[in-house]
């Protein structure tokens, strides 16, 4: 039975009462339509609210402070402290010194160990002009971050290899660390940042030795190696 005609047989009812529960049943599947599609619409732009939030993040955590860094690894790493160092040596010996020579400041003195024997020599060669042994406060020297990580054994070197970068700093507050290891097809390039920012700042030099272990299976297809001080 049609709603009209219900309503007559309930007894005197306007006309007008029959004319708005019409318009009523009519205006229902249209909101009903309109609230579809707004959650629709709604659920799409939430999701696409979310995919450039990923771009945008993933995108900021691979910009790269050097030119040459496009890929992205992850080393284990730990520092040492060494002490301050004028000596020519850090930096005429290391693999990087033509950058160190034309770009001073941006760049940081890098070594690389590949077997035990090359680690005696690098000691040998510094032993007089850093303090190997020489710890900073609850910062451990360098001999003894060797020996805490065991890369001063021989069966280190059988699969991995060691790079060694040196940081000068102009006070012992300071404090730094691997920012990011950055990679192409030819290059590695070692991100240092300063770790802290300490309230109170002592008037003494000091250097640190950082340390980097990559597997032997990596480092032979880099043949341009490098590190560089981010901005503070």
């Amino acid at each position: 039975m049609k709603n009209e005609t219900l309503y007559e047989a309930l007894g005197d009812i306007k006309e007008s009462y029959i004319r708005d529960a019409h318009a009523v049943q009519k205006k229902k599947p249209t909101a009903r339509f309109f609230n579809a599609v707004a959650l629709k619409w709604g659920a799409m732009a939430a999701g696409l609210c979310l995919v450039v939030t990923a771009v945008v993040f993933v995108l900021s955590n691979n910009i790269a402070w050097g030119p040459t860094c496009d890929g992205e690894q992850n080393y284990g790493n730990t520092i040492s402290y060494v002490g301050w160092s004028e000596d020519p040596t850090l930096y005429d010996s290391a693999l990087n010194r033509d950058l160190l020579q034309n770009e001073p400041g941006e760049h940081l003195p890098i070594f690389k160990i590949d077997t035990l024997e090359e680690l005696e020599q690098f000691k040998a060669t510094f032993e007089n002009i850093v303090a190997l042994d020489q710890g900073y406060d609850t910062a451990l020297s360098f001999n003894a971050a060797m020996s805490k990580a065991q890369w001063d054994r021989d069966i280190f070197y059988e699969k991995n290899s060691l790079l060694i970068i040196y940081i000068p700093a102009s006070s012992g507050s300071f404090r730094y660390a691997v920012q990011e290891i950055k990679t192409t097809d030819t290059s590695i390039c070692i991100h240092v940042k300063q770790a802290n920012d300490p309230e109170v700042i002592t008037e003494d030099m000091a250097g640190w030795f950082l340390l980097v272990e990559v597997e032997d299976e990596e480092i032979p297809k880099y043949t341009s190696l490098d590190a560089v001080l981010a901005p503070q």
